[in-house]
């Protein structure tokens, strides 16, 4: 399902700050799966969704704030699985107005 593409981001392991990086996409079949590509599935799991408007490089911006302001005055909790960065029909890596959507997943 070429239209959207998703960024998988987990702790490499649980005791670490380093992050692991998955690039994924959506498949409307699971024997559909491409020749050296890996299949993930996410369980049934409710998000937190924050839209980021501007340069993919400055992604960082959002992302801080949804955990050291939203994240810390909600009352949630970062769940079991990764967070998403969702670049759907309004990313555009070569303009200003870029649209990525980052996902966490609450408790």
């Amino acid at each position: 399902m070429p239209s959207v593409g998703y960024g998988l981001l987990s702790q490499q392991h649980p005791d670490s700050e380093q992050l692991l990086y998955r690039a994924a996409w959506q498949v409307s079949k699971v024997d559909t799966i491409p020749t050296g590509m890996v299949r993930i599935d996410l369980p049934p799991t409710t998000y937190a969704i924050f839209t980021h408007r501007g340069w993919v490089d400055q992604l960082d911006h959002t992302v801080n704030y949804a955990y050291s302001t939203w994240l810390t005055q909600s009352g949630r909790r970062h769940a079991s699985g990764p967070d998403l960065e969702i670049f759907g029909p309004g990313y555009d890596p070569q303009s200003s107005e870029s649209i990525v959507e980052y996902a966490i997943p609450m408790s």
